[in-house]
């Protein structure tokens, strides 16, 4: 049985230090229940934050997967030798596509640095904005709302982001204030310019963790790569399920 020490020691070497390079900086978070994310890796860049995990399932034992830009990749360890050379795929896939993928997502329209201060300032206005579009309120039950807002962003994949943007801030801006209606471990602030949902859980043995949301970034992501599947998971994520 590998240390976390040890296995973190091991991303260090095959994957963190080029990373590092890259200007990512690496975050560690305690175990959760079915998670253990044994690195994070994160860099913020002028009006845009970018990431990368790596998180080891505690369901199935030995699967250790890559999340990057929405592509998930997974792979089976049982030994030291088995974890490392996953490791060394992680790295050679983050060399040849996920670096790549990244650096050319920063040639691409997002939000400027106004846009961002005003959804900080004004995410409940564009929540309530949503509520009124739809008729309803932060009492919705969260099925429902998963398929008011996967609509609302599908119907956005074509057209331009110009003409997209203020639609995407209020599918975020409604996801940050609905969890915080309903869910009193949430917290929301203002982390490097961005407005972040922040969510205290707690770990198998216990102990308390917390988990952040670069919300507005998600959603533009999602737009971005013409992916609306991510919004369930947020919703139940950030409402404690």
């Amino acid at each position: 049985m590998l240390s976390e020490e040890y296995k973190r020691q091991i991303i260090d070497e095959l994957l963190g230090k080029e990373a590092k390079d890259k200007g990512f900086k690496q975050e560690y978070i305690r175990k959760g229940l079915s998670t253990n994310y044994l690195g994070l890796f994160k860099r913020i860049v002028p009006g845009k934050s970018q990431g990368f995990d790596i998180y080891e399932d505690l369901i199935h034992e030995g699967k250790i997967s890559l999340l990057c830009m929405g592509d998930s990749i997974s792979y089976t360890y049982v030994d030291e030798f088995s974890f490392k050379e996953v490791i060394s795929k992680f790295a050679t896939y983050m060399r040849e596509i996920g670096y790549k993928k990244m650096d050319e997502s920063l040639q691409m329209k997002t939000f400027e640095k106004d846009d961002i201060a005003l959804f900080v300032d004004s995410y409940i206005n564009f929540a309530e904005k949503f509520f009124a579009k739809n008729n309803i309120d932060y009492l919705i039950k969260p099925n429902d709302l998963s398929v008011l807002l996967k609509k609302e962003l599908e119907e956005l994949f074509e057209i331009e982001f110009d003409k997209a943007k203020e639609i995407l801030m209020e599918i975020a801006g409604t996801i940050a204030y609905y969890s915080l209606k309903n869910n009193d471990k949430v917290t929301i602030d203002k982390k490097e310019n961005w407005l972040i949902i922040t969510i205290q859980k707690y770990s198998r043995d216990g102990y308390p963790f917390f988990k952040e949301h670069n919300i507005l970034y998600i959603i533009y992501r999602s737009y971005q790569m013409k992916n609306a599947a991510i919004i369930e998971k947020i919703i139940n994520d950030v409402i404690g399920k």
